[in-house]
């Protein structure tokens, strides 16, 4: 009795306290604050992305635009990474989603590094140089 009462007021609450927070909701570009602009800087990323928008959905299903894309698929999230994995990639404009010479690939995974309240991604642009992409988690209370 006395081991069902330690569990149930003491243990449980405090191993709730460091549960983590759900990562569900909508997530918008955010251009680099000070602290970022100089991580990037030692990093060597020259450049940002501009237009992207997540929606994260309870069910681990999500929907990421970008300029030029709509992208979807379901997310997990493990050890500070998002990964979205690719369902479907379409483009915006959509006569561009019957050419057979602008094929999308779908066969990959999308990582975001998750650090306080953003999302974080780097990549490489078609020149070679790495560009990094910042979503902010937008309140909507």
């Amino acid at each position: 009795m006395k081991l069902y009462f330690f569990i149930n007021t003491l243990l449980f609450p405090a191993l709730t306290c460091f549960a983590q927070p759900s990562l569900s909701g909508e997530y918008k570009i955010s251009n680099p604050d000070f602290k970022d602009r100089v991580s990037c800087f030692f990093k060597g990323i020259k450049h940002s992305v501009g237009g992207s928008e997540l929606s994260l959905k309870k069910d681990s299903s999500f929907i990421y635009t970008t300029c030029g894309n709509i992208i979807e698929g379901k997310w997990v999230f493990e050890n500070r990474i998002l990964y979205l994995h690719l369902a479907s990639n379409k483009f915006r404009n959509d006569s561009l989603n019957f050419s057979s010479e602008l094929k999308q690939n779908i066969n990959q995974t999308l990582e975001f590094k998750v650090k306080n309240r953003k999302l974080y991604r780097i990549d490489f642009a078609g020149n070679g140089e790495k560009y990094i992409e910042i979503l902010s988690r937008q309140d909507t209370e």
